[in-house]
């Protein structure tokens, strides 16, 4: 006996079963509509060449964003890169912006009121000569350290806990000195000198939960570190870096947050830089196979905006408008 084989047209056997949860497969093989879905499909898997277009597809940019405190980013909607990578910022950004992923600081006025407000129990924190000492060494620290200060010795010991006792297994403490003559501009444009002779004692209680990190400290300003801490604990392919002036537009010393609490006065002259630029240029050599954006506010001929990096094979000048069209960004 022998057995045919059943053929049934599709059509058929859909017809027979009467059933509304069958699915049709409705697109012909080999004709223009069959063409036409799987390129569709090849140019969403795929990046295309636009540049523009660097999170799509398959290939994924590693990049952190490194934010410093230049007067460029004041108007810049920094929300626009949290989605795009990671952001390494500096000092006082936390006081007016969403955290940042990584903060570093590394004067000391900033790294305790850093670590007093609680930040760095929320996001990893790199902070310069945060060494943690045994609280039995407390008393005598301190005795030392207040020793030299004076009548108002007591006024320039700030901490986050008892002054007079310890509170903890741990602490870290530091002081922060100014001294010499600063320039001081008046709003008239006259100059006088100033001067300074400042010290205040920091100490921080360290308690559960605390994030700062052990690390491998260049010695270079907050800016340069950040950028030496993002390359050299992560596997990146781009940093940009936003608000790092290194140069002032007007007679002023240029920062977001001169003029607040632990920063210098709204009317000091513009802070000397060269050396800013030049830690900027070894991040850049130890770094070579890592892309680099300076983005510039515009490409006027202001100070902030010229390229005062040189030309280093894997540095590149971009303007904000730039760099949210790199992103997909208005």
């Amino acid at each position: 006996m022998t057995i045919e084989p059943i053929r049934e047209k599709l059509d058929d056997k859909i017809a027979k079963l009467n059933s509304s949860r069958v699915i049709k497969k409705i697109t012909p093989r080999g004709d223009l509509s069959w063409y036409i879905k799987w390129a569709s499909v090849f140019f969403i898997l795929f990046p295309t060449a636009d540049e523009r277009w660097p999170r799509q597809g398959i290939v994924m940019k590693n990049r952190v964003f490194i934010i410093g405190n230049g007067e460029s980013r004041k108007d810049f909607d920094l929300t626009k890169l949290r989605e795009h990578g990671k952001i390494y910022a500096c000092n006082a950004y936390y006081r007016d912006n969403p955290l940042p992923d990584v903060l570093i600081a590394v004067d000391s006025t900033m790294t305790h009121e850093i670590y007093h407000k609680g930040i760095a129990h929320k996001i990893p924190c790199y902070f310069r000569e945060w060494t943690k000492c045994p609280n039995f060494m407390y008393q005598t620290m301190k005795a030392g350290f207040l020793s030299t200060q004076g009548k108002q010795k007591e006024d320039k010991f700030i901490t986050n806990g008892d002054s007079a006792l310890p509170i903890g297994d741990y602490f870290v403490m530091n002081a922060h000195t100014i001294q010499g003559e600063a320039t001081i501009r008046k709003e008239d444009g006259t100059k006088y000198k100033k001067d300074v002779d400042n010290t205040h004692i920091y100490c921080s209680w360290i308690t559960d939960g605390d994030m700062t990190q052990e690390w491998e400290d260049p010695g270079y300003h907050a800016g340069a570190t950040a950028g030496h801490v993002a390359c050299k604990y992560s596997e990146l392919d781009e940093v940009y870096m936003i608000g790092m002036d290194l140069r002032s537009d007007t007679k002023y010393y240029n920062n977001i947050y001169k003029g607040t609490k632990n920063y210098s006065s709204a009317h000091f002259e513009p802070t000397p830089t060269g050396i800013w630029e030049a830690e900027w240029l070894r991040v850049f050599k130890d770094n070579p196979n890592v892309s680099f954006y300076k983005v510039n506010k515009s490409d006027d001929d202001k100070p902030t905006n010229k390229e005062l990096l040189g030309n280093e094979k894997n540095l590149t000048y971009i303007t904000q408008a730039q760099l949210l069209d790199r992103l997909g960004q208005k």
